[in-house]
């Protein structure tokens, strides 16, 4: 810290951990300019020390729910996505990864589905307009049904996002699907039986 002070002529905030006069050692951030004599010569540094201890505290707690909640996205079994307005997955969970790969700086309708423009029936969109939750399905162009929640989001930089949450139903469409089938071939027999 002192050798940059003396280099550059002063220092902001450079942390440290220094030793109260209680034995107890805290962080602090120093602070410290030159001063000079009417010939331009130093003589000496004007310096103080600002504690930083709590602050630091609370940074490491912050830190410490940051990644409480990160895992707890992680290990969901549902994608979870934030959608920017231009269409941009700026969040996605290991759920919506494992399902559809990296972004790569891709808008969601360029590698989710490999298309040059926005999908015209999506309503993921809808939240940013109506600022209310919205729920759906979709029969996406991938061949998989979604049943899809959009909510509105804003970021801590004040932007607006869409977070969404989305369950494959592929399987379950498919078995509503075939049960649907055998019982219309069950009506049309018992028709035929009763016919005969």
């Amino acid at each position: 810290g002192y050798q940059q002070v003396f280099l550059e002529g002063y220092v902001r905030d450079y942390p440290l951990a220094i030793r109260h006069n209680s034995g107890k050692v805290i962080d602090v951030l120093y602070n410290a300019a030159v001063y000079r004599n009417e010939a331009g010569e130093i003589q000496g540094v004007f310096a103080a020390a600002r504690d930083v201890t709590e602050r630091k505290k609370m940074e490491e707690i912050l830190q410490e729910e940051r990644q409480r909640l990160n895992d707890v996205l992680e290990k969901m079994p549902v994608m979870v996505c934030l959608l920017t307005p231009d269409y941009y997955v700026s969040f996605a969970n290991r759920r919506f990864r494992e399902h559809f790969g990296e972004s790569q700086g891709q808008r969601c309708f360029e590698y989710l589905f490999h298309r040059t423009d926005p999908c015209p029936e999506c309503q993921s969109f809808m939240p940013l307009k109506t600022q209310s939750p919205h729920h759906w399905e979709w029969d996406a162009p991938n061949g998989c049904y979604y049943d899809i929640f959009n909510f509105p989001f804003t970021d801590p930089d004040g932007s607006s996002l869409v977070l969404e949450v989305n369950i494959d139903i592929t399987e379950r469409k498919h078995a509503e699907e075939e049960i649907r089938r055998l019982n219309q071939g069950l009506e049309q027999r018992v028709i035929e039986r009763t016919a005969k």
